[in-house]
């Protein structure tokens, strides 16, 4: 017998060896199959015609009709599926009940009465009632935030505020008494100055100490402010804490600064006027040491 080793033929044909699961699977599949079929013939299981083989098992299960299952409102009389199973509404019971109809040999059956139990179930009008008491688009908006007002309300929180801190550069300037303005000559000798901008407020303070040479033309003015004012704000002032020195009275030409100082800044720039307190004249530089202190805050033009 081809493929079978020679030491297990003799034992195969006296029935004496009986192949274990190791065996079999030690052997090439060839060898494997004619060993089975010799075992088979010893032990009396050799008509094999009388067994199915996987192939012809598999092709008797396929062949099996899959039914499905089907809700109509009365049999139907084309397009018939043999393997579908019918449940038509029964015109004589109540409480959902079908009756079971199949197609068999061109003409109906009837299995049997199927029960549907819809107690967990909703109908229509229950359904329409519950519709009815939802909550309306009228209350939705009246007492809701939709995603836009949302979106709206978180772009301008807290922490979308503007905060910013520096160091202003104020410098002496001059504006128009009526003719042409030159700004003063000097040296600074001293400067400091801080400023903290929360959104649209600038707080800040600053000191200036200079040397006069030329006290050019024009009105003694400030320049150096971090931010524009605000437009239509009349003018908005600042706490004065310390001027003196070549600061000119215009009204008797001297240094005494008799009526006091009004600090204010002009609307829509970063200029400060230096103005009596009444406001009707305004001072100008001199020659010599000035010392400018002020603090304060001011809304700026965002």
């Amino acid at each position: 017998m081809s493929g079978i080793p020679e030491w297990l033929e003799p034992y195969l044909r006296q029935g004496a060896y009986n192949p274990t699961q190791e065996d079999i699977s030690n052997l090439e599949p060839q060898s494997r199959q004619e060993m089975l079929l010799k075992f088979a013939s010893l032990t009396g299981a050799s008509e094999l015609s009388n067994y199915y083989t996987k192939q012809e098992v598999d092709n008797l299960i396929s062949t099996i009709p899959k039914f499905s299952i089907e809700v109509v409102s009365q049999l139907p009389t084309r397009d018939i599926s043999e393997t579908t199973v019918y449940l038509v509404p029964s015109q004589s019971e109540e409480d959902d009940v079908y009756k079971e109809y199949i197609y068999v040999n061109n003409d109906w059956e009837l299995l049997g009465i199927q029960k549907v139990d819809l107690n967990n179930y909703y109908d229509k009008s229950e359904i329409n009632s519950l519709l009815s008491s939802k909550v309306s688009n009228s209350t939705l908006t009246n007492d809701y935030y939709n995603k836009n007002s949302i979106n709206s309300l978180l772009a301008n929180k807290a922490d979308k505020v503007t905060i910013e801190t520096g160091h202003p550069s104020i410098i002496l300037t001059n504006r128009s008494d009526g003719g042409s303005a030159t700004n003063p000559t000097y040296t600074i000798t001293y400067r400091y100055g801080h400023y903290k901008r929360i959104d649209n407020i600038c707080f800040i303070t600053f000191a200036i100490r200079a040397e006069i040479t030329n006290a050019g033309t024009g009105y003694a003015t400030l320049g150096g402010l971090p931010y524009t004012a605000m437009d239509d704000a009349g003018d908005q002032a600042l706490a004065v804490q310390d001027i003196s020195g070549a600061l000119i009275d215009p009204e008797d030409g001297t240094s005494t600064l008799k009526q006091g100082v009004n600090v204010a800044i002009l609307d829509y720039t970063k200029q400060i006027n230096l103005n009596h307190k009444n406001g009707m004249m305004a001072f100008k530089w001199g020659v010599g040491t000035v010392y400018v202190c002020c603090t304060g805050f001011y809304f700026i033009n965002a």
